[in-house]
Protein backbone atom coordinates (compact mmCIF):
# COMPACT_ATOMS: atom_id res chain seq x y z
CA UNK A 1 0.00 0.00 0.00
CA UNK A 2 0.84 3.50 -0.71
CA UNK A 3 2.06 6.46 2.01
CA UNK A 4 -0.15 9.01 1.80
CA UNK A 5 2.69 11.52 1.38
CA UNK A 6 3.86 9.09 -1.86
CA UNK A 7 0.00 9.32 -2.92
CA UNK A 8 -0.06 13.18 -2.77
CA UNK A 9 3.33 13.22 -4.24
CA UNK A 10 2.35 10.82 -7.31
CA UNK A 11 -1.00 13.11 -7.64
CA UNK A 12 1.07 16.67 -7.88
CA UNK A 13 3.54 15.17 -10.59
CA UNK A 14 0.33 13.51 -12.46
CA UNK A 15 -0.99 17.47 -12.33
CA UNK A 16 2.00 18.94 -13.34
CA UNK A 17 2.56 16.66 -16.28
CA UNK A 18 -1.38 17.30 -17.27
CA UNK A 19 -0.91 21.02 -17.34
CA UNK A 20 2.59 20.70 -19.29
CA UNK A 21 1.14 18.43 -21.82
CA UNK A 22 -1.81 21.10 -21.92
CA UNK A 23 0.98 24.22 -23.12
CA UNK A 24 2.65 21.94 -25.21
CA UNK A 25 -0.43 21.05 -27.54
CA UNK A 26 -1.19 24.52 -27.10
CA UNK A 27 2.43 25.74 -28.85
CA UNK A 28 1.96 22.82 -31.33
CA UNK A 29 -1.36 24.47 -32.59
CA UNK A 30 0.06 27.91 -32.79
CA UNK A 31 2.92 26.73 -35.20
CA UNK A 32 0.01 24.50 -36.90
CA UNK A 33 -1.87 27.71 -37.41
CA UNK A 34 1.72 29.20 -38.10
CA UNK A 35 2.38 26.74 -40.80
CA UNK A 36 -1.22 27.19 -42.72
CA UNK A 37 -0.45 30.95 -42.70
CA UNK A 38 2.93 30.70 -44.41
CA UNK A 39 1.71 28.33 -46.76
CA UNK A 40 -0.53 30.76 -47.74
CA UNK A 41 1.93 33.71 -48.34
CA UNK A 42 4.07 31.07 -50.25
CA UNK A 43 1.08 30.99 -52.54
CA UNK A 44 -0.29 34.49 -52.50
CA UNK A 45 3.77 35.40 -53.91
CA UNK A 46 3.49 32.83 -56.25
CA UNK A 47 0.01 34.41 -57.49
CA UNK A 48 1.63 37.59 -58.00
CA UNK A 49 3.24 36.19 -61.19
CA UNK A 50 0.51 36.11 -62.90
CA UNK A 51 0.05 40.49 -61.80
CA UNK A 52 0.19 42.68 -65.07
CA UNK A 53 1.44 46.06 -64.46
CA UNK A 54 -1.98 47.98 -64.24
CA UNK A 55 -4.08 45.04 -62.78
CA UNK A 56 -6.71 45.97 -60.50
CA UNK A 57 -5.83 44.06 -56.82
CA UNK A 58 -7.02 44.19 -53.45
CA UNK A 59 -4.71 45.86 -50.94
CA UNK A 60 -5.17 44.84 -47.55
CA UNK A 61 -5.31 47.53 -44.30
CA UNK A 62 -6.26 45.30 -41.83
CA UNK A 63 -7.75 41.78 -41.08
CA UNK A 64 -10.58 41.80 -43.48
CA UNK A 65 -11.05 45.27 -44.96
CA UNK A 66 -9.18 46.00 -48.31
CA UNK A 67 -9.00 49.08 -50.55
CA UNK A 68 -8.77 48.64 -54.72
CA UNK A 69 -5.50 49.51 -56.00
CA UNK A 70 -3.65 49.37 -59.23
CA UNK A 71 -0.78 47.27 -59.53
CA UNK A 72 2.43 49.17 -60.29
CA UNK A 73 5.72 47.03 -60.24
CA UNK A 74 5.06 43.22 -60.22
CA UNK A 75 9.12 42.72 -60.30
CA UNK A 76 9.61 43.08 -56.64
CA UNK A 77 7.79 43.07 -53.37
CA UNK A 78 8.44 44.87 -50.27
CA UNK A 79 8.66 42.58 -46.96
CA UNK A 80 9.05 44.14 -43.41
CA UNK A 81 11.71 42.69 -41.92
CA UNK A 82 11.69 43.90 -38.19
CA UNK A 83 12.44 47.33 -36.23
CA UNK A 84 10.63 49.99 -38.93
CA UNK A 85 13.03 48.51 -42.03
CA UNK A 86 11.97 47.09 -45.24
CA UNK A 87 13.76 45.79 -47.93
CA UNK A 88 13.06 45.03 -52.13
CA UNK A 89 12.96 41.48 -52.78
CA UNK A 90 11.78 39.42 -55.76
CA UNK A 91 8.44 36.95 -55.19
CA UNK A 92 10.97 33.66 -55.93
CA UNK A 93 13.75 35.89 -53.37
CA UNK A 94 10.53 35.93 -50.90
CA UNK A 95 9.55 32.76 -51.69
CA UNK A 96 12.65 31.44 -50.82
CA UNK A 97 12.50 32.95 -47.25
CA UNK A 98 9.49 32.20 -46.47
CA UNK A 99 9.88 27.96 -47.54
CA UNK A 100 12.87 28.81 -45.04
CA UNK A 101 10.84 30.06 -42.63
CA UNK A 102 8.57 26.93 -42.92
CA UNK A 103 11.70 24.88 -42.60
CA UNK A 104 12.73 26.17 -39.62
CA UNK A 105 8.87 25.70 -37.91
CA UNK A 106 8.32 22.07 -38.99
CA UNK A 107 11.89 21.23 -37.28
CA UNK A 108 10.96 23.55 -34.18
CA UNK A 109 7.57 21.71 -34.15
CA UNK A 110 9.19 18.49 -34.41
CA UNK A 111 11.29 19.20 -31.11
CA UNK A 112 8.54 20.18 -29.53
CA UNK A 113 6.67 16.69 -30.65
CA UNK A 114 9.17 14.62 -28.80
CA UNK A 115 8.83 16.87 -26.00
CA UNK A 116 5.12 16.49 -25.98
CA UNK A 117 5.48 12.48 -26.17
CA UNK A 118 7.99 12.37 -23.73
CA UNK A 119 5.39 13.98 -21.25
CA UNK A 120 2.39 12.15 -22.50
CA UNK A 121 4.93 9.14 -22.00
CA UNK A 122 6.07 10.43 -18.11
CA UNK A 123 2.39 10.89 -17.59
CA UNK A 124 0.97 7.55 -18.76
CA UNK A 125 3.79 5.99 -16.45
CA UNK A 126 2.75 7.82 -13.14
CA UNK A 127 -1.15 7.44 -13.49
CA UNK A 128 -0.33 4.12 -14.06
CA UNK A 129 1.76 3.68 -10.97
CA UNK A 130 -0.80 5.56 -8.71
CA UNK A 131 -3.23 2.90 -10.62
CA UNK A 132 -1.52 0.00 -9.45
CA UNK A 133 -0.90 0.91 -5.67
CA UNK A 134 -4.64 3.12 -4.96
CA UNK A 135 -6.97 2.59 -7.49
CA UNK A 136 -8.31 5.42 -10.03
CA UNK A 137 -6.77 8.95 -10.26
Amino acid sequence: MISEDRARELYVRVKALKEHQQKLESHLEELDSKTVQLREMITAVKDVDTLLEGDDILVPLANGIFMPATAQKTDHLILHVGADTTVKKTPSETVEILEKQLTELAGFREQLLVQYNEVVAESERVEAEVKSEVGDV
